[in-house]
């Protein structure tokens, strides 16, 4: 840790006998407690007092000496366990004693700084480091604690100058070496996930996104922002869940990060979370009414929340979205052989069988029909006749009968 310089050094050097008058040698003493340079206060004060033992102040010095370094052990314990209002509260008045005594004291403004940085009150660490880089630009812990805070307010580039400042000085000082090459790496993994996104290599963005989040926990607001750009990114890689949590992750660290609220809500969708969807678009909406994409994204979920409660066709005849007619007629006709109510006897199986096979005539109807079915795929509600259509029994039986099954006669009422 730095010492302060002791500006009397010529006239009262320490572990020597002072050769000049008392006065001097007591004003080297108060300069160096005004800085808390308390070892070379006791020393130039020992010296006052071989010069006169029965020195009148000397009791009293010699008490606030230990109030003093009282003070300043207290605050170092605080700093090492700084949580919670109270021992910010506590912590300030243990700074208003120690500069009421010493209105300069470095450790004091180093410790006040890291107490600062603790609590995430980076502005009031830039200007407790300022004072002390301000007495001694070549102070190593000052500036790198400057720079780290300048490094959590956004400014990159000025906390790179202020852990460069202090390699020049020592380039084996260890806590800015790790913090210049911690930053440049976040700032090299950030840079890759961008341009890769810009690419469209998804799945390399989304490395490179992640990569970047292990490099600083505690770089929030660098962080959500890293989060926010990580939900986006897996919503292009169809991973919904994934996303939820990336953007709730970026909430988590500011609430009012406006673009994440909208990036959550298309999360919600993307993992069929549509209850939770609608909800959170319908709260975004009362506070932001005159944002259009709100109100679009609030239609949206509404839609897929319908979409989602009614009944899956696709699902039904186990079949893709992407199915071409073909393929539809043929899942309907083997279900409508596996699900005909002829081919059960008891009278529960045959009501069971008949729900199924009326499900699949209906999701026959519809799918089967382009018109319908592309009101189908956009939302819209489709009218059916609840038993596939004309003549779809008649086209089945007869393939049915053709192929050696049972003869039936069925119809839906």
């Amino acid at each position: 840790m730095w010492k302060a310089p002791r500006v009397l050094i010529m006239v009262c050097p320490a572990k020597t006998p002072c050769q000049q008058p008392q006065v001097t040698c007591f004003a080297a003493w108060f300069l160096c407690r005004q800085v808390c340079s308390l070892t070379d206060a006791k020393q130039d004060f020992e010296t006052v007092l071989e010069l006169k033992p029965s020195h009148p102040q000397a009791p009293k010095e010699l008490q606030t000496l230990s109030e003093l370094q009282s003070a300043v052990d207290e605050l170092q314990r605080m700093t090492s366990a700084a949580a919670g209002s109270q021992v910010a509260a506590a912590s300030e008045q243990l700074l208003e004693r120690v500069y009421s005594i010493a209105p300069d004291c470095v450790p004091a403004q180093l410790l006040q700084a890291k107490l600062n940085m603790v609590q995430r009150n980076h502005e009031q660490a830039i200007a407790a480091t300022g004072q002390i880089v301000k007495s001694n630009p070549r102070h190593l812990e000052a500036l790198t604690l400057r720079g780290l805070a300048y490094m959590y307010l956004g400014d990159h580039d000025l906390a790179k100058r202020h852990f460069g400042e202090a390699l020049k000085y020592d380039p084996d000082h260890k806590d800015s070496r790790q913090a210049f090459n911690k930053l440049k790496d976040l700032d090299r993994k950030w840079q890759r996930a961008a341009r890769a996104s810009e690419a469209q290599d998804f799945a390399e963005a989304e490395q490179q996104y992640t990569a970047a989040l292990a490099v600083d926990p505690q770089h929030h607001l660098v962080n959500k922002e890293l989060q926010l750009q990580l939900c986006r990114v897996r919503l292009l890689l169809d991973k919904g869940e994934q996303a939820v949590q990336a953007c709730e992750a970026a909430l988590a660290v500011d609430s009012g990060l406006y673009a994440a609220h909208k990036e959550l809500i298309r999360a919600l969708l993307a993992a069929k979370r549509h209850d939770e969807a609608v909800n959170k678009a319908r709260m975004l909406l009362q506070q932001h009414q005159n944002d259009g994409e709100v109100h679009q994204l609030y239609r949206e979920a509404e839609k897929q929340q319908k979409m989602a409660k009614r009944k899956d066709y696709y699902k039904i005849l186990g079949v893709s979205q992407q199915a071409d007619i073909r393929d539809i007629k043929k899942a309907y006709k083997s279900l409508a052989k596996q699900y005909h109510p002829d081919k059960v006897h008891s009278q529960e199986d045959k009501e069971k069988a008949e729900a199924k096979f009326r499900e699949i005539a209906e999701a026959h109807e519809v799918l089967s029909d382009d018109e319908k079915r592309a009101a189908y795929d956009k939302g819209e509600d489709v009218e059916h006749s609840g038993a596939g259509g004309p003549g779809w029994g008649r086209e089945f039986h007869q393939g049915f009968q053709q192929q050696g099954g049972y003869t039936f006669s069925f119809t839906f009422g």
